[in-house]
């Protein structure tokens, strides 16, 4: 019983940030700080999307210029890169 009064004072003396009642330095501080962290997982979690769908396009283009140019056979200059790289 007296830890729940003791709860209800303590609910009671927090009070939520509001835009209209400043709040306190430290608790401002921490939301900028939160915020900044959504924000830059979002723009991270973004980068990684467009770097996997660019991977996937290129793949794609190399796949189609294989098949439909080469007519699945290798390039001459892809037979030149692997014998000079394994000359080296």
């Amino acid at each position: 019983m007296l830890y729940q009064r003791a709860m209800a004072k303590k609910r009671k003396q927090t009070q939520p940030v509001t835009a209209t009642s400043g709040g306190e330095p430290a608790v401002e501080a921490k939301l900028l700080t939160d915020l900044r962290g959504m924000i830059q997982r979002t723009r991270s979690g973004v980068a990684q999307a467009v770097n996997s769908a660019q991977v996937l396009l290129y793949w794609e283009i190399g796949r189609r210029i294989h098949k439909e140019i080469l007519g699945q056979e290798r390039a001459e200059y892809g037979e030149q890169i692997v014998s000079t790289v394994s000359r080296r």
